[in-house]
C-alpha cells in the first residue's frame, strides 16, 4: 500500500498537483515510515509553497536517515532543510500575564498550540489563520492573521478575556477582585452540585449486598435440600454405605450431589456479594456531590467455577 500510494503521488507531481501528490506521499510515509517517502514529500510541500512544512519534513528525514544508516540522504535531507531556513516565514501569538487566566487555550485554525510556544517565533506556513482563545468561564475571542510569504515575521496579542455573564435569577457572587486595573474581580463558573440522589457506589452496594443475599438463601436452601437427600439416600443403601445403594438410593445420591453443588454456588456467590456491597457501601462518600465515581459489581458463575468482578472508577 506505502508503494502504491508513493507511485501515485509521483504521478501527481509529474502532472503539478501539488497538493494532491503531498497527501499521497504523507500517507505513504505513515502506511510505512520509510526516508524515501518524507524526501518525496519535502520537494512537494516547498514546490506547494508550504515551505515550514516542507522545511519540517526534511529535519524529519535527516533523523530517520540518521537512524537507518542512510548517510547520503541524511546529507542530503540536512542541506535542503538550512537552504529552507532562510525563507521561513514565523507567527508570533503573544500572551501578556494580564491575559493569562486558569484553564487558557489558544487554537490556530483548530490546531491546539501549546503554551511552551506562547509567545514565540514559530515557523509556519504562508496563509490565513484564525487564533481563537479561550478559557471556562470566559467569552471567548478569535482573531485573524495573515502570514503573507516568505520571510514573513507575523505577529497577533491576545486580548484580555472578559468573564462570562451568569444567567439570571441564578448569578452567582463574584470572587475577590485583584490588584489591577479595570479587569475587575474574577467571576467563578457555577459548580454542579449534582443531582443530590444516593450515589451510584451505594446503589451498586445495595445492588450487590441483595444479590449476596439471594445467593446466601439459595445456598441455604439447597444445603437443606442435600442433607435431606443424603439422609434419604442411606436408608436405601445397606447399612448406610452410599457404594452400596439400590436404585432409589443411586438416584438420591445424585441429587444430592446436585443440591450441594448448587448450595456451594449460591453460598460462594453470597459471601463474595455481601462482601463487594459492604465494601462499596464504605468505600462511597454518602454525599453524591463528592461521590464522583462508578461501581458496578457482576457475579460470575460457570458449571466448574464461581467468582465475581467489581469495577471501580475514581
Amino acid at each position: 500500500m506505502a508503494e502504491a500510494l508513493f507511485e501515485e503521488g509521483r504521478q501527481l507531481m509529474a502532472q503539478k498537483r501539488y497538493g494532491e501528490a503531498c497527501r499521497k506521499f504523507r500517507a505513504s510515509y505513515e502506511a510505512d515510515e520509510s526516508v524515501g517517502a518524507l524526501l518525496n514529500l519535502g520537494d512537494c510541500r516547498e514546490k506547494n509553497g508550504e515551505l515550514a512544512s516542507a522545511w519540517g519534513a526534511f529535519r524529519e528525514a535527516a533523523t530517520l536517515a540518521r537512524r537507518t544508516g542512510e548517510t547520503q540522504r541524511q546529507r542530503f535531507a540536512r542541506t535542503k532543510a538550512e537552504e529552507l531556513k532562510g525563507r521561513l516565514s514565523y507567527l508570533t501569538i503573544e500572551v501578556s500575564d494580564d491575559a493569562r487566566v486558569a484553564g487558557l487555550t489558544l487554537t490556530r485554525s483548530g490546531e491546539e498550540v501549546p503554551e511552551a510556544l506562547w509567545n514565540q517565533r514559530v515557523p509556519v506556513d504562508p496563509g490565513a489563520y484564525v487564533i481563537r482563545i479561550e478559557a471556562p468561564g470566559y467569552e471567548a475571542a478569535e482573531l485573524p492573521v495573515e502570514v503573507k510569504g516568505e520571510r514573513d515575521d507575523a505577529r497577533v496579542t491576545a486580548p484580555v478575556l472578559t468573564a462570562a455573564a451568569q444567567p439570571s435569577g441564578d448569578a452567582q457572587p463574584a470572587g475577590p477582585t485583584g490588584g489591577g486595573g479595570g479587569g475587575g474581580g474574577t467571576v467563578m463558573p457555577p459548580v454542579d452540585s449534582g443531582s443530590g440522589g444516593m450515589p451510584l457506589g451505594r446503589k451498586a452496594a445495595i445492588g450487590a449486598g441483595a444479590v449476596g443475599a439471594v445467593g446466601l438463601v439459595v445456598g441455604a436452601v439447597f444445603g437443606l435440600q442435600a442433607s435431606s437427600k443424603w439422609d434419604e439416600a442411606k436408608q436405601n443403601c445397606v447399612d448406610g454405605d452410599l457404594t452400596n445403594c439400590n436404585d432409589r438410593g443411586v438416584t438420591l445420591g445424585d441429587e444430592a450431589q446436585s443440591s450441594a453443588l448448587l448450595s456451594t454456588v449460591g453460598f460462594a456467590v453470597g459471601v463474595v456479594g455481601v462482601g463487594a456491597g459492604v465494601a462499596l457501601w464504605f468505600l462511597t462518600p454518602a454525599d453524591s456531590a463528592t461521590a464522583e465515581r462508578a461501581a458496578q459489581f457482576t457475579p460470575l458463575v460457570s458449571p466448574d467455577s464461581v467468582g465475581a468482578t467489581v469495577r471501580w472508577r475514581f
